[in-house]
This record gives C-alpha cells, sequence and structure tokens, in this order.
C-alpha cells in the first residue's frame, strides 16, 4: 500500500510537471530559462534608462525604436546622421562555419541548429543561439554585453499578440549573464530588416555611438505608436 501511495503522488507529479510545460509553450512560448529570461529584461531596460541604447530603425528624418520601458512599444523621435555606423553582426543562416563581419567572433552551428558563439583568441567568451527560425544576422550591442536577432514567433503561440497576422519576436542575449528574452514583438509588415543598436540623448548635442562613427540628435519624442 505504501508503495502503491507513493507511486500514485509520483505519476500525479509527473503528469503536472507535463502539463506545467505545455501550459508554458501554448501560452507564452516558453523562454529557455524563465529566470534568466526575467534578469535579461531588466539588463536590456537598464541600458536604456542609463546608456540610452535602444534597438531601432532610422526612418527617413526619423527614429524608431523599441521602447524596453514600455513593453517593446514602438516610439518615433527625431533623428539625425552624421556619419555611417559600422556594427559588428554574425549571420547564423549563411554556413555552418562562420565568422562575424569583424572577424573577432566564430560561430559554429550543428544539425541540430544550435550554434556555438565563440570569440577568437578567447574561448572562455562563448554563448550558444539557436538558429531555428531566425531571421535576421545577430548584432552587437556598443559595448559588447548583448547581442539581438529577430525570430519567427511559433504560430500556434496564445494569446496572439499581433491579432492573425504573423508574428516576429525582437530577441536580446545577454553575454554577461548567459540568457536571453523576447524584448518586443513586431507584425507582418514591418520592416524589421532595418533594426540596428543606436544611442539617444535627451538633449541636442550628437553622441558617438561606437568609435565616432554615428551620433544622432534626439530632441523631444515626436510620437509614439502602438506595436
Amino acid at each position: 500500500m505504501v508503495a502503491a501511495r507513493g507511486l500514485g503522488r509520483s505519476s500525479v507529479s509527473k503528469l503536472g510537471a507535463t502539463l506545467g510545460v505545455l501550459l508554458c509553450i501554448l501560452l507564452a512560448g516558453c523562454s529557455r530559462d524563465a529566470k534568466a529570461s526575467s534578469t535579461v529584461k531588466k539588463a536590456v531596460e537598464l541600458e536604456q534608462t542609463a546608456n540610452h541604447t535602444v534597438i531601432g530603425r532610422r526612418d527617413n528624418g526619423r527614429l524608431e525604436y523599441l521602447d524596453v520601458t514600455s513593453n517593446g512599444a514602438i516610439t518615433t523621435v527625431s533623428f539625425s546622421e552624421r556619419q555611417a555606423v559600422t556594427a559588428t553582426s554574425i549571420d547564423l543562416t549563411k554556413s555552418d562555419e562562420v565568422s562575424s563581419s569583424d572577424e573577432k567572433w566564430t560561430a559554429h552551428c550543428n544539425r541540430n541548429a544550435e550554434c556555438q558563439i565563440s570569440k577568437v583568441g578567447d574561448p572562455s567568451k562563448t554563448f550558444s543561439v539557436s538558429r531555428k527560425s531566425i531571421l535576421t544576422p545577430l548584432y552587437w550591442s556598443p559595448d559588447g554585453r548583448f547581442v539581438f536577432f529577430v525570430r519567427q514567433a511559433p504560430k500556434w503561440r496564445s494569446p496572439h499578440r499581433c491579432s492573425l497576422e504573423d508574428e516576429r519576436d525582437v530577441t536580446v542575449y545577454d553575454l554577461t549573464q548567459g540568457g536571453e528574452d523576447i524584448v518586443s514583438t513586431v507584425c507582418g509588415g514591418y520592416p524589421y530588416g532595418g533594426l540596428r543598436w543606436y544611442k539617444l540623448t535627451a538633449d541636442s548635442s550628437a553622441v558617438d555611438l561606437k568609435d565616432g562613427t554615428l551620433h544622432l540628435q534626439v530632441p523631444v519624442p515626436a510620437s509614439t505608436k502602438k506595436k
């Protein structure tokens, strides 16, 4: 009787765990590490508020950026470009062995779509990203702490974030914490291929984004619109 009761509790426990995983997948798509994901999003928010670093795209004389302090809402501000930007990137879809644009990182991808990305000359700096459903290269932030990329969201995810339109998740990997999280979801038709890292300022003075290659002037935000 004791063994039977023990088996019953074990079975219920396993069933509960299984149902929990299925519920997580159906409702949110499930991050690979929930605890890490929560702290990654907080780190990206701090990066925006403290260092004014954002993910956005240029649209003529405006900059549309994903405001992670407002759940990834698209915000539009004035944009002034003085010089072209040079950012480190790596395209995991090109081949199983690929180097970054500045040749300081290399990626080795296996048949299961998992890619190990390592810094040249420093194997201790290595992180892993799945290239399954990935739509863009990985782009390093100016300080090298974060990389972002866009991934096709699962069609069966519920609730839908873009009604019945295709959804694409803008995902950030934190190299310091070793985890990733979705910072925004853009809907079908949004030109996500133009997203890059930018730097904002609250006044009219120009600011270098990286190596003196990009200057932005950001006065008062012009408008904010929903995703």
